[in-house]
């Protein structure tokens, strides 16, 4: 049996000239996602009807809920431009509803001006319609139980009462593209996933500091890729496991100790920032949060910046711990980033970090040491792998570091 799914674009339809480039990026995703289902595409102005076996429902269901650019979805009944048929799938919508005193408004949305009877005049026709035929029923303009849409198009008429939330946004990739800083925490995966609902494209980076943390600190990291990249063009998503042993053990041995996540900070932005330079990426993304942590104090976040003019998006800066952890839990990233395996910028915390740095004293501190030689190396070393969701990547059983993990082999 076919059902047929309505598609709304959300803030894509805001978009003036190159609207149209938003909306085919987007319908090429939701097709590349749906490829092992027998689905036949309906486009409409600003509309797309997926017509679906009854069968695959609800894993349709799952993934247009992970594609960002999807504002809301719809189960449709398609039938023919007659008030008939039109009524007859009112019925059906409200058979959905087995509560006895039920409320409902109908509201019509009549986009083919060739229709005889207007929006107004045809949603009270239904309406008396069904009030005579059940009694139990009483219409609520304002709040009701049930609201029954009906959009009169050219060629059927749609009917539908649920629209099923998707991610908005837009899609992925059609704003730019960014380096995300990720961690093995809570926070920096809800940023990476922010960033790509709002239509960014990114790769992610993890410092890892085997075996000064453990192995099972960068499987953290291995396992939340697999999860944000169900919301990646493709369902692949690149990380970048950067070597920082060598650097993270001389920051320890040769700075102060208030200066330590400070300068950890800045060399990892300098990494970045010289591998956004390369393949001409215009941002960076971390999942910092104002105030949260000694290294996001706004004069921290100062200190950190400072080595980059790149623009740094931080989609989590001003929301509370809250609020993050419910976004983690809605993506299913929250049970993997509180294992109890901690990356490198929360092994040897100084006791007392400095929450109020100077540029000047960080340039004097990292004169110290040669950072731009093991920047080199790091880069030199650097590992990198396309996770998908189903990667099947087990770091630990293949070694106590990240670099004798892989040495076989890289998936």
């Amino acid at each position: 049996m076919t059902k047929i799914i309505l598609i709304r674009y959300g803030d894509i339809t805001l978009k003036g000239k190159n609207k149209k480039s938003f909306i085919d990026t987007l319908v090429s995703q939701i097709k590349h996602r749906l490829t092992p289902y027998t689905i036949n595409y309906d486009h409409a102005h600003n509309r797309l009807y997926l017509h679906i076996q009854d069968k695959d429902i609800e894993i349709i269901t799952k993934e247009l809920q992970a594609i960002p650019g999807i504002d809301s979805f719809s189960l449709v009944q398609q039938v023919e431009l007659e008030v008939e048929s039109i009524y007859q799938a009112t019925r059906q919508e409200i058979k959905q509803y087995q509560d006895s005193s039920l409320t409902f408004k109908i509201k019509t949305k009549r986009t083919n001006k060739h229709f005889p009877i207007r929006s107004m005049e045809l949603s009270r026709t239904l309406a008396g319609k069904l009030l005579k035929e059940y009694t139990h029923l009483s219409v609520d303009v304002h709040n009701p139980d049930c609201l029954l849409e009906i959009e009169i198009r050219s060629k059927y008429a749609y009917i539908f009462s649920k629209k099923i939330p998707g991610l908005g946004g837009f899609p992925t990739g059609t704003i730019g593209k960014g380096y995300l800083l990720l961690s093995g925490g809570i926070d920096s995966p809800v940023a990476g996933f922010l960033a790509m609902k709002q239509g960014i494209a990114i790769e992610a980076f993890h410092f890892e500091s085997t075996p000064m943390t453990s192995i099972e600190s960068a499987q953290k990291v291995v396992d939340i890729a697999k999860v944000l990249a169900r919301f990646a063009p493709k369902s692949t998503l690149k990380l970048h496991l950067v070597p920082f042993k060598a650097i993270h053990e001389t920051i320890i041995q040769n700075i102060p100790e208030p200066y330590h996540i400070t300068i950890m900070r800045r060399m990892m932005l300098r990494f970045i920032e010289e591998k956004a330079e390369q393949t001409h990426t215009p941002t960076i993304i971390t999942g910092e949060s104002i105030g949260q942590v000694a290294s996001q104090t706004l004069e921290s976040m100062k200190v950190i910046n400072a080595i980059t003019n790149r623009p740094i998006i931080r989609p989590l800066a001003t929301l509370d711990k809250k609020d993050i952890i419910a976004i983690a839990r809605k993506i299913n990233t929250y049970d993997i980033a509180i294992r109890p395996f901690e990356d490198c910028c929360s092994i040897y915390l100084p006791k007392q970090p400095s929450t109020n740095p100077r540029v000047f004293y960080a340039l004097r501190y990292e004169r110290l040491f040669n950072y731009k030689e093991h920047l080199k190396t790091m880069e030199k070393d650097t590992i990198t792998l396309s996770i998908t969701p189903t990667t099947n990547l087990d770091l630990p059983s293949l070694g106590f570091t990240v670099s004798e993990a892989l040495k076989g082999g890289k998936p």
